[in-house]
C-alpha cells in the first residue's frame, strides 16, 4: 500500500509538526503526522477520515526542506 502511494507523497507541516501528505491527482487522501523526539521518530498518526483531514492546518515545505 505505501509503495504505490509514495510517489504522491509530499513533506509538509501538519498542525505545525512534520508530516507527509498523500494526494494522488491532487486529492488529499491521507496524512502521516510524525512525532519526533531527540532527532528520532517516536510515533506517527495516520489520518484518512475526510472530516479530520479537513480540520488539519497543512503547509507544504519547499523541496529539500523536509
Amino acid at each position: 500500500m505505501w509503495g504505490r502511494r509514495a510517489r504522491f507523497g509530499a513533506v509538509a507541516l501538519v498542525d505545525g509538526a512534520p508530516g507527509i501528505l498523500i494526494a494522488p491527482g491532487g486529492r488529499l487522501v491521507l496524512v502521516l503526522r510524525v512525532f519526533v523526539a531527540r532527532n528520532r521518530v517516536t510515533a506517527y498518526d495516520v489520518i484518512a477520515d475526510p472530516a479530520r483531514l479537513a480540520a488539519l492546518e497543512l503547509a507544504l515545505l519547499p523541496d529539500g526542506e523536509g
